[in-house]
């Protein structure tokens, strides 16, 4: 996720938010999958959530956020409604990311629609890459048709329409397959690099079936050197 530029609470040496930039691929060094890379925290420990409720209140947005990351951990029912009704409120973009991400580590149904919602309707950039990586974790395949329309969105923001194709990476399916194949031949130069880094990411233990479209990528002046490289990895000599 991209959090906007700048402190989060306006005082030297508090808790930053990483400047905003446009990352041209998404996935392209990945080592592990993403779903993996989430799901490390103990998801159901017991937490006090009434005490960490009333800490979301806190005007420190490093305990709100430290208040966030402990309700996501937890099982309760009325953890997910404050986190919600948190999001809700918050002002700050990066607490919101925090807050969709402790929505998404708990995997349940309704948490996963509300940040189905987010992806598709908040007005924040953030939000909505935050909310698209968070669906990448979810297990949840009814969430791939929403994360296809962020990927094949024109008019939405590129950083967000890479992170939808990179969490699509996790769901393999014929459908995935074909929306990134067609993306192979996009006008624009970083969807297309996308579809190729995603294409490997998601299917490159079936050699068989991408090779003859990293083949292809191989002889496109855009993508040639990264191609060549999933060529070398697959074993293909040239």
């Amino acid at each position: 996720m991209k959090p906007d530029s700048g402190q989060i609470n306006g005082k030297k040496g508090g808790l930053k938010a990483v400047p905003a930039r446009f990352c041209p691929v998404i996935g392209i060094l990945r080592a592990v999958p993403l779903s993996l890379a989430f799901v490390v925290l103990s998801y159901g420990e017991e937490i006090n959530v009434k005490e960490k409720v009333s800490r979301l209140n806190d005007k420190n947005p490093a305990k709100r956020v430290e208040a966030i990351s402990d309700l996501g951990k937890s099982g309760e029912r009325d953890a997910k409604k404050a986190l919600m009704a948190e999001f809700k409120k918050e002002k700050n973009p990066y607490v919101k990311t925090r807050i969709i991400e402790a929505l998404g580590k708990r995997q349940d149904r309704t948490s996963t629609m509300e940040i189905v919602n987010i992806a598709q309707t908040d007005a924040g950039e953030d939000s909505r890459n935050a909310a698209v990586r968070a669906l990448g974790y979810a297990k949840d395949e009814s969430v791939v048709p929403v994360l296809i329309e962020r990927f094949q969105d024109e008019k939405e923001k590129p950083g967000v329409r890479l992170q939808a194709a990179d969490s699509l990476t996790n769901y393999p399916t014929d459908g995935v397959f074909g929306v990134f194949v067609k993306a192979l031949d996009d006008a624009d130069l970083h969807i297309k690099r996308q579809a190729l880094v995603s294409l490997y990411n998601g299917f490159g233990w079936d050699k068989t079936r991408v090779l003859p479209h990293i083949e292809k990528m191989a002889k496109d002046k855009d993508t040639e050197t990264i191609a060549n490289q999933y060529l070398k990895n697959l074993g293909v000599k040239k």
